[in-house]
């Protein structure tokens, strides 16, 4: 547990926790405002590699302003403890809107478009968020969506993130490892290989196959034999499992979903444009929203793995930073499937 008071925040509730951070609602007793506060668990509180990278997290996202990213106010430390001081958003995580039943198409779109909007900032300052999945994305009450949880943020050198092949990056484990969350990993982040920001473009197609069509489009049921599908398994389009789901959708996802890094979107900027364009196609109101009409599949039937912890679901006032355990590390994967091993 945390103090009660840590500088002039007072502390109200615990909000939820992860394997690698808690996160506490308190008052900002000075402007009077709500705030997140996140700190590591009392189990790493002695452990400086995640230390470190608590405070590289805050680094990472204090240098952004948008409005589709959560803000960082400060990073603070209290004897021995660093917390990040964040903004409070209400509203649900993607997840739990999921959770509900695949998105009409134009809602899927505009918010996968709010998502590439916030990535195109995160690139443009060379940082990499790495673990885009619907746990770390908020929606609020006017639809207005928030990326947050910058935990596993890669900051790399140069000026473009789709420069920087064999770039150093910022790894925090003792050993050779993967960190991320499987069914939302790029195909070259699952084989530990050098990583631009067209990894995270791949990881926002899979949210948007997942919004527009209920599912996952990488399913197993361990992170072995999920991530061998995400390195060779092509889904199956969208459509085939919402039969609302038009052809635009099809084609954006699936151009997002490309193996070849070369053949993805080469942009956030250039990903953003097609999902507003194809949003601002479609009517308003779509009636793929009543997703008891999806067509049944064998897909459908897969068991979809969650790697994040979600015993302890967050309220739905959430909070303004990830809940769940954070990251998942497991050996690199070779290209061979038989060689995938948890």
């Amino acid at each position: 547990m945390i103090p009660e008071m840590i500088s002039h925040y007072r502390v109200i509730c615990k909000l939820g926790q992860g394997g690698m951070g808690e996160v506490y609602l308190a008052e900002d007793t000075k402007l009077h405002r709500k705030v997140a506060i996140k700190s590591l668990p009392a189990k790493l509180l002695m452990d400086k590699k995640a230390q470190k990278r608590l405070v590289i997290e805050a680094q990472a996202a204090a240098q952004l302003d948008h409005p589709n990213i959560c803000a960082i106010h400060e990073q603070l430390e209290e004897g021995d403890r660093s917390f990040i001081i964040m903004q409070y958003v209400e509203g649900e995580t993607l997840s739990e809107r999921i959770r509900r039943g695949p998105l009409a198409p134009r809602e899927s779109l505009d918010i996968a478009a709010q998502i590439a909007d916030a990535l195109a900032e995160v690139h443009s300052h060379g940082i990499v968020h790495r673990d885009i999945k619907p746990q770390n994305i908020i929606i609020t009450p006017l639809g207005r969506v928030k990326v947050l949880d910058f935990g596993l943020a890669k900051i790399v050198r140069g000026e473009s993130v789709s420069e920087n092949a064999g770039v150093t990056s910022l790894w925090f484990t003792d050993f050779e490892a993967i960190v991320g969350t499987a069914p939302y990993m790029s195909p070259e982040q699952a084989m530990h290989a050098a990583l631009d920001g067209r990894s995270d473009l791949f990881s926002l197609g899979t949210l948007l196959y997942e919004c527009a069509s209920g599912k996952p489009p990488f399913c197993g049921c361990c992170a072995a034999e999920i991530c061998s599908k995400v390195i060779h398994l092509d889904p199956p389009p969208p459509s085939q499992l919402n039969r609302w789901v038009p052809p635009g959708v099809d084609r954006i996802t699936l151009k997002a979903l490309e193996k070849r890094v070369e053949l993805r979107y080469q942009s956030a900027v250039e990903l953003m444009s097609d999902l507003r364009e194809m949003r601002d196609i479609l009517q308003p109101e779509d009636p793929s929203s009543h997703h008891d009409l999806l067509r049944p599949t064998a897909a459908q039937s897969a068991i979809a793995l969650t790697i994040t912890d979600d015993s302890q679901q967050p309220p739905p006032a959430f909070l303004g930073a990830a809940l769940r355990d954070v990251s998942w590390v497991m050996p690199a994967l070779s290209r061979s499937p038989q060689s995938v091993t948890a």
